[in-house]
């Protein structure tokens, strides 16, 4: 639920006007409430403009450590766009405000969250190209760290094997439990 709301926030700022104010909370509107309309297609710009990159590609969540976010605004031939700094949102965890390396090009520190389980965080990148909104995703892995027991003969030597890491060895207790 909150990744579509999320989706229908970004749709809903990107659909918006530049101009548009907020509505007083304490004067009823006399105008009846508009759902923003989809941009039709002469005023659509390619979604491919706005490129995000990620390094690493993954993060330990719940740890001490941190991702960077390259933000590219680009035309669809690869020139570059200079726009003013993307607006910068984030799933989970923390995006800092995006510093501009280059004409269309931005970077920004991500800050995973604390929950130590392993997820993904949806970072979006909201510019302003020739008077268009134009968004661009990048997902960040949050990897997630786990403590295993193993039951095997008292001084066995163990490896636990996840994907294409490993870990340990260790050595069994005497009661044959390692971890």
């Amino acid at each position: 639920m909150r990744f579509v709301v999320g989706l229908w926030f970004l749709w809903a700022l990107a659909s918006s006007p530049a101009s548009a104010s907020p509505q007083s909370s304490t004067q009823p509107s006399s105008q009846p409430a508009t759902q923003p309309s989809l941009p039709t297609s002469a005023s659509t710009i390619d979604a491919s403009v706005v490129h995000l990159a990620v390094e690493p590609e993954h993060v330990v969540a719940g740890e001490a450590g941190e991702a960077w976010i390259a933000v590219d605004v680009t035309r669809v031939d690869g020139a570059a766009i200079d726009v003013g700094l993307p607006l910068l949102t984030t799933s989970t965890g923390r995006v800092d405000r995006a510093t501009r390396t280059g004409p269309g090009r931005f970077r920004a520190r991500f800050t995973p969250p604390p929950e130590a389980y392993p997820h993904v965080a949806l970072v979006a990148a909201v510019v302003d190209v020739d008077g268009h909104t134009a968004v661009g995703f990048a997902g960040v892995r949050l990897w997630g760290r786990g403590q295993t027991s193993v039951k095997t003969k008292p001084g066995a030597r163990v490896t636990v094997r996840v994907g294409a890491d490993a870990f340990g060895p260790v050595v069994a207790r005497d009661d044959g439990h390692a971890t």
